[in-house]
């Protein structure tokens, strides 16, 4: 069995010339294998594929239903430990996070999404 401690710490963005927006990221990833029982067995000492999200206010659907709308939504190699990362992305941010939908069987899933703070 294999379970993930992804999270965010920290979101912070400033803003730039025109639209544009810096944001910086502190994200923690960390893999963990259990046997049948239960029982931890080990880390995973390996590089994963996970989702990196940055979102702007949130939508709706045809549906009138509430949907998240990403300003940059793509896969980063993540090892497991404390990572930094900054993108530019156009537009306000307000929520940021490692594998925002939940792709992943995270054991704290709501430590995913933050929302971003705006620094000077």
């Amino acid at each position: 069995i294999t379970l993930y401690e992804n999270r965010i710490t920290k979101a912070e963005y400033k803003k730039m010339e025109g639209e544009k927006y810096k944001v910086s990221m502190t994200i923690q990833t960390k893999k963990i294998y259990y046997d049948g029982l239960g029982k931890e067995t080990g880390t995973g000492t390996t590089k994963d594929l996970i989702d990196i999200g940055i979102f702007t206010e949130d939508g709706k659907n045809e549906k009138g239903m509430k949907k998240r709308v990403p300003l940059y939504l793509k896969k980063h190699w993540l090892a497991s430990g404390e990572h930094i990362i900054e993108f530019v992305v156009d537009g306000k941010p307000v929520k940021a996070g490692i594998d925002p939908y939940n792709k992943l069987i995270d054991r704290v899933p709501d430590d995913n999404l933050k929302t971003v703070d705006e620094v000077e």
